[in-house]
Formats: structure tokens, sequence, C-alpha cells
């Protein structure tokens, strides 16, 4: 039984292929959860946990805010 070679050309067209520059959506989500987390725990170890820190905007809004907002804040 014999063999077809292997083309070359072609992986070497796949090797060349270049991956992504910049981080995918689910990564920059992933680090902006994680961020999130370890804003909140040196927040709790601190005892920062009253709720003078919540402007009226997100006290309106449940408490909730985007990452980016909260680090923007501090």
């Amino acid at each position: 039984m014999q063999f077809k070679p292997r083309n070359p050309f072609a992986l070497a067209a796949r090797q060349r292929q270049a991956g992504a520059h910049e981080q995918s959506e689910r990564a920059r989500r992933r680090s902006e959860r994680q961020a999130l987390q370890q804003q909140l725990q040196q927040d709790w170890a601190s005892g920062a946990d009253d709720a003078s820190d919540l402007d009226a905007d997100s006290a309106l809004a449940g408490g909730r805010q985007s990452t980016r907002a909260r680090l923007r804040q501090r």
C-alpha cells in the first residue's frame, strides 16, 4: 500500500496562519470578572462594605455596575 506524500506547501500555509492579536471577548469578560472579584475581596477584607460606596445611579440599578464603571470610580 503506497501513501500519497504530504503537500509541503499546505503545511507551511497552516503554520503561517496567525493567531489572535488581542483578547477574545470571552477572555476579556473573564479578566473583568476576575478584576471585580479581586476588588470585592479587597473591599471586604478592608471592611469597606457600607452603602456609602455606592453612588445614586448604581443604587437605582439595584447596585449593579459594569466592572469598568466600578474601577473608574476608584
